[in-house]
């Protein structure tokens, strides 16, 4: 058949572990439309304003307990600045660029591990209430919630394993030193520090999880890609090879019919001068008709009367002009009724049925010609039958004639069954068979 050595379709590939990624680049991908650097603008825009809203809690604590002393104001400051710092670290893209690796690390240890380093600036004496034993702790629960979120969205489960109980340890560390013993501080950093990781690991979990969806989507479309090329490279062999289909029906017979004439007149040229001009006019006029007929192919690549006349009447008029031209008996059936069919439908059993009478008034040396187009239920069944001379089918090879092996190609595409079946001395028959939707 036509496309047994075309290229076969790419197949899935089996599933193999995907490696988790840890760039930045690649993160921004599930970030719902928003980049890395956006997140961490945002993120420091939302530090600035925690502490600005702290900033007045801790004014207003400070106004109903006046025998409380105010935080230096060098720890609001600090705080403001590493927020500015993380800010500005986002928004130059050259620092990202000239830092790699070591950027991501940089903003989480500005965000969490820098402000627990702070800590104990607000714990050496009496201060506002958010700075009483237990509350302290909850100062850095936002920005360490924030950190928590950004090294399970960079990195593996076991490096928020090692974020957490890095920075419980710093928090614990001062509170232990100043007093050896279980308080309320300890219990709260614990806490902390356990919901953490539970939050932690379900958030690692969830975003290994979409890095392997995202990749089984790329994978995906690699192959949808693929899928396209190859289809698009098929359509193209499909075309070409249509467009010389088209081309033997019409521009080959006629340059065959041509040849022959001229041979004719060429034998006849000396012996009946009279015969030879007549065969000469006869060949001028099936070069004029092959170069029309070549027009129309070249024109649309199709067959032209089923446009004007449908597929039957089409189809009455080939057999009835090709049958009186060679001087056959005719036995044309065609059905009234035929089911609405596709355009390629009626152009292959249009072509098939050409070619089959061409070949019967060429090659089989016929007498009788029967033709007949028949619907019965879903099934259309086109018969092209001659009483001529016939062939070995057994040992008949459709690769050097390129007309039978065309109209097996048209057949086999659309999906119909097309058998030719042909004896010496019992004359061929071709059936082409299609099944229709009803």
């Amino acid at each position: 058949m036509l496309f047994q050595d075309s290229a076969k379709l790419r197949q899935s590939a089996e599933t193999q572990a995907i490696p988790i990624p840890n760039h930045t680049h690649e993160a921004e991908q599930f970030s719902g439309g928003l980049s890395i650097k956006r997140i961490l603008q945002i993120v420091a825009l939302l530090w600035i304003s925690y502490f600005l809203i702290l900033t007045g809690l801790d004014w207003v604590s400070l106004m109903s307990r006046p025998d409380t002393s105010p935080l230096p104001w060098f720890y609001y400051a600090i705080h403001i600045t590493l927020a500015g710092v993380v800010f500005g670290l986002a928004t130059w893209d050259a620092a990202q660029q000239r830092l790699g690796r070591v950027f991501m690390p940089l903003i989480i240890g500005l965000i969490s591990v820098v402000p627990i380093l702070l800590t104990p600036l607000i714990t050496s004496g009496p201060g506002p209430i958010t700075t009483e034993p237990g509350l302290v702790v909850m100062r850095l629960c936002p920005m360490l919630c924030v950190a928590v979120v950004i090294v399970a969205w960079q990195y593996t489960w076991r490096q928020v394993v090692w974020f957490c109980l890095v920075t419980g340890a710093l928090i614990l560390l001062p509170i232990l030193l100043r007093a050896p013993r279980f308080s309320s501080a300890v219990a709260i950093t614990i806490v902390q520090t356990s919901t953490f990781l539970v939050f932690g690991y379900a958030l690692s979990a969830l975003v290994q999880r979409l890095r392997l969806q995202n990749a089984a989507l790329i994978q995906a479309h690699e192959q949808l890609r693929d899928y396209a090329g190859t289809q698009e490279r098929l359509a193209i062999s499909r075309e070409r090879n249509r467009v010389a289909r088209e081309l033997h029906d019409t521009l080959a017979h006629a340059l065959s019919g041509l040849i022959v004439q001229l041979e004719a007149a060429k034998l006849y040229r000396e012996i009946e001068p009279t015969t030879s001009h007549k065969l000469q006019d006869s060949a001028l006029d099936a070069a004029r008709h092959g170069l029309q007929e070549t027009r129309l192919a070249l024109k649309a690549l199709r067959a032209r009367p089923l446009d004007d006349l449908g597929l039957a009447l089409a189809l009455r008029q080939l057999a009835e002009q090709l049958a009186s031209t060679a001087q056959l008996t005719l036995d044309l059936s065609i059905s009234p009724k035929l089911p609405p069919l596709a355009l390629e439908v009626e152009t292959c059993v249009y072509r098939v049925a050409q070619e089959a009478l061409r070949n019967a008034i060429r090659h089989a040396n016929a007498n009788r010609l029967d033709v007949s187009l028949t619907c019965i239920d879903t099934e259309l069944c086109l018969v092209v039958r001659d009483d001529g001379c016939g062939f070995e089918f057994q040992s008949f090879s459709t690769a050097d004639h390129f007309g039978l092996a065309g109209m097996h190609e048209r057949a086999a595409e659309l999906g119909g069954q097309l058998s030719i079946n042909s004896q010496l001395g019992l004359g061929t028959w071709v059936e082409l068979r299609f099944t229709t939707k009803g």
